[in-house]
């Protein structure tokens, strides 16, 4: 069954986010420890005389340790908006105020007036917005909404969202979180690098390619990861190591955590799709409006999007175009409309656009 296996994976995966949370904060600290002595001691009438000319030797940290600050209180942010349901004492809520009080200080603390304003990356995920938006009083609102479209837009409606590389974090005590992009980089040291990464290991001394099903969704944090729904068919190209090489039906490579994979057959494979109904929960042109509701529910939609489009029977929403899709939900449409179809390559059936 998969009740077990889903609870230690899903619990790996909010471990590692845990994790990174934690480091994330503690430099979070470290920066605001930094501004503390440096502000701190200006109340002291003897030592402002000495304070001036420190300033003047520049004691306040340089411009790009506020800047990469600002990027982990983003980060820190979307990775609450994930660990959301799993967080008590403190719970996101108390977490997300804490840091705004920490932004607040850092903020009146920054001679760069706009800079904060324009950290783009990492931009803000739904989640993230939307416990923002439950979480803070009145005057952390303020100080959120003052500081612009780039701290209160998702990257679907970013202009140019799609093309901001995505952030990695780098850590002042040089730990190195679990992605496959450092991996990847070792890689190349091992082998020759004869040709692109991908043919490197095509050849990798592995079986065939195998085929395998993904039991749960995957989003890519950068190039090197590949986003996969759950259900979906994938090969297998290398898996020497902790993240595997795959490919998906409509032929892109990319890494995915080993552990979000399954047997091809353990639910109906594409050749068996007429049993598919009873067996598996996913869409289908049949579905009704009540099975498309506990679908987009399954796949972690936004309550709103849930509500407009649980109304549909699973025909009429895989008949759907994109640019329907984004009318109807400008905020999550274009997320709905990829695992659409991804949905409809499963079910064989063609695109529209």
């Amino acid at each position: 069954g998969l009740g077990p296996r889903h609870a230690s994976d899903t619990s790996q995966l909010l471990l590692c986010r845990q994790e990174i949370l934690n480091h994330v904060l503690s430099d979070i600290e470290l920066f605001v420890g930094k501004l503390k002595e440096t502000s701190g001691s200006v109340s002291s009438k003897k030592k402002l005389k000495k304070k001036k000319k420190d300033k003047e030797r520049g004691v306040l940290p340089p411009e790009p340790e506020y800047e990469t600050c600002f990027q982990k209180i983003k980060y820190a942010l979307n990775l609450l908006g994930k660990l959301k349901p799993k967080l008590q004492q403190p719970s996101a809520p108390d977490l997300v105020r804490l840091i705004f009080s920490t932004l607040s200080f850092i903020l009146s603390n920054c001679p760069w007036p706009s800079l904060a304003s324009s950290i783009v990356s990492p931009l803000l995920t739904e989640a993230a917005i939307d416990l923002l938006d439950e979480s803070l009083e009145k005057k952390d609102c303020d100080t959120w909404q003052s500081l612009g479209k780039a701290w209160h837009t998702t990257r679907a409606e970013y202009p140019g969202g799609q093309f901001i590389p995505p952030y990695i974090p780098i850590f002042s005590d040089g730990w190195v979180p679990p992605l496959p992009t450092h991996r990847e980089n070792a890689t190349h040291v091992e082998r020759p690098p004869l040709g692109s990464q991908n043919h490197a290991a095509s050849r990798a001394p592995s079986s065939p390619p195998q085929l395998m099903q993904a039991m749960y969704e995957f989003q890519a944090r950068n190039n090197k990861e590949l986003t996969v729904v759950k259900g979906e068919l994938l090969e297998i190209l290398d898996q020497r190591k902790k993240w595997w090489l795959a490919r998906n039906s409509a032929g892109e490579r990319g890494y995915i955590p080993n552990n979000i994979v399954g047997p091809a057959d353990q639910q109906p494979a594409e050749n068996s799709m007429s049993q598919a109904p009873s067996r598996s929960p996913g869409l289908q042109m049949h579905s009704t409006p009540a099975e498309v509701t506990a679908w987009l529910r399954d796949m972690g939609f936004s309550k709103i999007t849930v509500k407009c489009l649980g109304v549909l029977n699973g025909n009429q929403l895989l008949e759907m175009s994109q640019e329907e899709m984004k009318a109807v939900c400008p905020e999550e449409g274009r997320r709905v409309f990829f695992k659409l179809s991804a949905v409809k390559s499963s079910l064989g059936i063609g695109p529209r656009d």
